[in-house]
């Protein structure tokens, strides 16, 4: 496992998060990613998530997009399978992310995230 190559993609996701582009958040996730909000709601693929993160966007939450992010760690579980977990620290609340990334054909996608 190459631990710049699941950084990257962390720094792609943070700096696409921070941009709030939607498409090119979206494309470093897999078609099947499974996702747990900070709220506890389950989506399940990118078409479940994708409506939650224009519905954010639309809505206009400005502190999700602005909280600082922090990887605090990167873990080989496994061939071409890592977990991250990652800090977030926004004006009002903190909360933890982690992260199953998974290689694929030599790209490394999100497989799930759970807040």
């Amino acid at each position: 496992m190459s631990d710049i190559g699941v950084g990257a993609v962390l720094g792609e996701l943070r700096s696409a998060w921070h941009a709030r582009d939607a498409d090119r958040y979206l494309a470093l996730l897999s078609d099947d990613v499974d996702v747990v909000n900070r709220g506890g709601q389950r989506l399940v693929g990118k078409a479940a998530f994708r409506e939650q993160l224009n519905w954010l966007l639309d809505k206009g939450f400005p502190e999700i997009f602005t909280a600082e992010h922090t990887v605090e760690s990167i873990r080989e579980i496994g061939p071409g399978a890592a977990v991250v977990q990652e800090s977030r620290v926004e004006p009002n609340r903190r909360s933890i992310a982690t992260y199953l990334l998974v290689e694929r054909d030599g790209r490394w996608l999100v497989e799930s995230i759970s807040i």
